[in-house]
């Protein structure tokens, strides 16, 4: 019986190991010259419903759109639906419409830039990387970490960036990074980021 048993899960094993199976998600585009930075948030409701609200909330479509001369071209790092949904709760508010216009205003600002960086572009930690300040007045530490596997000798390269003290922002990590609409760059934070400590 032990026999029979066995072979059985062999059996299973082997017919379930199919190529269908595997979820192809294709290859990441991340230029995209035939939308602003407005339109790509608008593009993707999972990740970007709660910012865009938040945009239109805080009076901003223009910045996020290019309409701005001030601010043709920006580099956002992207506060994703399910951070700021993390934000509301620890506020004890429901929705965007409950927040102060103004504070929304600042924290998207904070996470706002018109230095623009590419990942490649971004000197690495041991250089120091690159002190730069929001448009909200934020300054971050930005830089690029290679995480290099110790037998192969290569990794990935990771952006993060700090907040210049050095203490209110520690290591915060770039999900997806180099997302390129028209008017900029989008660097799309983690899900666990707190989008009110910068």
């Amino acid at each position: 019986m032990k026999k029979i048993t066995v072979y059985l899960l062999i059996l299973f094993a082997g017919v379930s190991c199919t190529e269908n199976n595997l979820i192809d998600s294709g290859i990441a585009e991340g230029n995209l010259p035939d939308k602003t930075i407005y339109q790509y948030l608008q593009s993707d409701d999972y990740n970007w419903a709660l910012t865009v609200e938040m945009i239109n909330h805080a009076g901003l479509t223009d910045i996020f759109n290019g309409d701005d001369p001030n601010y043709e071209e920006i580099m956002f790092m992207g506060l994703t639906s399910h951070s700021i949904r993390r934000w509301l709760y620890d506020q004890n508010l429901e929705t965007i419409a409950d927040t102060d216009p103004a504070i929304c205003r600042q924290i998207l600002l904070n996470h706002v830039f018109t230095d623009v960086y590419l990942r490649d572009e971004t000197p690495t930690r041991q250089d120091d990387g690159v002190f730069i300040t929001s448009i909200g007045g934020a300054e971050i530490q930005l830089f690029s970490e290679e995480n290099i596997d110790p037998v192969y000798g290569v990794g990935p390269v990771f952006l993060k960036f700090n907040s210049a003290d050095g203490i209110k922002v520690r290591d915060a990590q770039i999900a997806s990074a180099d997302i390129q609409p028209s008017n900029g760059v989008v660097h799309s934070m983690h899900y666990d980021y707190l989008i009110d400590k910068l």
